[in-house]
């Protein structure tokens, strides 16, 4: 069989069709675990100090990057940040044991990401990398000396400032392929994206400087985290820029880790291998220089408005949730009611997804033009239903085709009919084959991950305004192209549902 060695051809190649979907029973025996440990690694308990900062998440959006360098940084403060990122927010009884909610989305609850942090100048803990576990909320030394020269010399292009602090985040292929197979490699990244839009919200509210890179050499920073690159492989690094240069900082040598550390990626007994994922993500391990304008990409998707209307100033909620009180509240939740939504959070959901939207390639931002947002909407005052696009940069929003189109897309989510009764399907799509002119097959990664990141910002924004949010990564492809009117060579990557909820508990 040829290699999935081609962004259209992994996705074609993991595409629902209507009839030609095979039945796949769960291995319950082989599920899975949800939590990385180190065994005879003594962790570090981080304070369990999360503040309460009674912030409006559209102000914090507003804000943006503080842009300066950080000269130092305390235990205390990188607590405060993982438990903003990636943290434990409810449990409930799952037969004999208990399932834990997470502030971060995750297809069917796999949790597929890990983070893990390199120091260099944290007071109160020794430089060197670190597995941060969410189950402990602790860390685990994996290795020791200061590492920041190696991580700044491994993004591409290369740091010119020390970081203070890297978060790598990484992902474990069996955790969502146990269930999803080939497509999971989808889900690896969106999960990704929306960890890493949770710290990039933390990191604005806190004011702290940070930057993004999806962009760095694959196989060094798999080597500094002791990763087995059959089963868990890097995705995205973050970091605080320091005040001191990178340019006569020396490269350490990285020796390899024991096996035993290795071996913490293997989460089941009997792990099985899907070779599309591993194919997809070696095509992607060279990085495209960003010489090419992506600006152009919706202009091949076949979604032109005849008129484009600018998205008014915003018009704040009434009442809403404030951060991080809308963290620990989100949810997927689909008990959406018929009713109709009140025009004014509608547009602040608008306004909220063109926060932030610049060209800086070293923010998430930066990597927005791999992708483009559009919305159906249904049941929304004094708005018409439809298709539309959302040009986030220049903060407009144009009608592509009028009618209902609600209830036609949640026949292609699998027949997931509660989705008829949302208020608005946020969409973000991506043409696959200039994607990939532009970028690579790396694209795909900016794409989703990306993806990812809005989609966790809609979850956010919905627990903010008291409104139900699901996210869809599963869909009849062809099917939802074609609703939307994609050209050949686009498609959507994700959906995120947004309504009105009956006061019965969600999902």
């Amino acid at each position: 069989m040829e290699k999935i060695n081609s962004i259209y051809r992994y996705h074609q190649h993991t595409s629902y069709e209507r009839r030609k979907m095979a039945g796949h029973r769960l291995d319950w025996q082989n599920q899975p675990s949800v939590c990385k440990e180190y065994n005879g690694i003594d962790p570090i308990v981080l304070p369990d100090n999360i503040p309460s900062m009674s912030l409006d998440i559209f102000k914090i959006l507003k804000k943006g990057d503080p842009g300066q360098g950080l000269p130092h940084m305390d235990l205390e403060q990188l607590s405060v940040i993982l438990g903003l990122t990636y943290t434990f927010t409810a449990r409930a009884s799952q037969g004999d044991d208990f399932f834990y909610y997470r502030s971060a989305a995750s297809a069917g609850a796999l949790y597929p990401t890990e983070i893990y942090i390199v120091t260099g100048g944290v007071k109160g803990l020794d430089d060197g990398l670190y597995h941060f576990g969410i189950h402990g909320h602790c860390l685990t030394r994996l290795r020791t000396g200061d590492l920041s020269g190696f991580v700044a010399g491994h993004l591409i292009p290369p740091s010119g400032a020390l970081p203070v602090i890297t978060f790598l985040f990484t992902s474990i292929f069996f955790r969502s392929s146990w269930k999803y197979r080939e497509r999971a490699y989808r889900y690896h990244l969106l999960d990704t994206g929306h960890v890493i839009e949770n710290l990039s919200i933390a990191m604005t509210a806190l004011g702290i400087p940070f930057r993004i890179s999806y962009d760095f050499a694959d196989r060094n920073i798999n080597r500094l985290a002791g990763l087995d690159d059959q089963k868990e492989v890097s995705l995205a690094l973050a970091y605080i820029p320091g005040l001191k240069s990178s340019e006569n900082s020396c490269m350490p040598m990285i020796s390899l880790l024991p096996d035993d550390i290795k071996n913490a990626g293997i989460v089941s007994d009997r792990e099985i291998e899907y070779p599309a994922i591993l194919e997809i993500h070696e095509a992607g391990k060279p990085a495209v220089p960003k010489g090419n304008n992506m600006n152009d990409i919706s202009d091949h998707a076949g979604l032109s408005p005849e008129t484009w209307a600018a998205l008014p100033d915003r018009l704040p909620a009434d009442k809403t949730v404030t951060y991080p009180d809308c963290l620990f509240k989100r949810r997927s939740r689909r008990n959406f009611v018929t009713a109709p939504m009140d025009r004014k959070i509608f547009f602040s959901l608008l306004e909220a997804l063109c926060m932030d939207d610049t060209p800086d390639p070293h923010t998430r931002s930066g990597y927005s033009h791999s992708f483009y947002t559009g919305f159906i909407t249904a049941n929304i005052d004094g708005f018409d239903q439809g298709i539309y696009i959302l040009d986030r940069e220049q903060r407009r929003f144009g009608l592509v085709k009028k009618g209902d189109f609600i209830e036609r897309m949640a026949h292609a989510c699998l027949d997931q009919m509660w989705l008829k009764s949302a208020n608005i399907h946020f969409l973000f799509m991506s043409d696959l084959e200039q994607l990939e002119e532009k970028r690579g097959p790396r694209g795909y990664r900016y794409a989703m991950m990306g993806a990812g990141c809005m989609g966790e910002r809609i979850y956010l924004l919905a627990a903010s305004l008291g409104l139900g949010c699901c996210g869809i990564g599963a869909f009849y492809d062809q099917e939802a192209a074609d609703i939307i009117g994609l050209t050949n060579a686009s498609r959507l990557l994700y959906l995120v549902a947004v309504g009105r909820t009956s006061p019965h508990p969600g999902y």
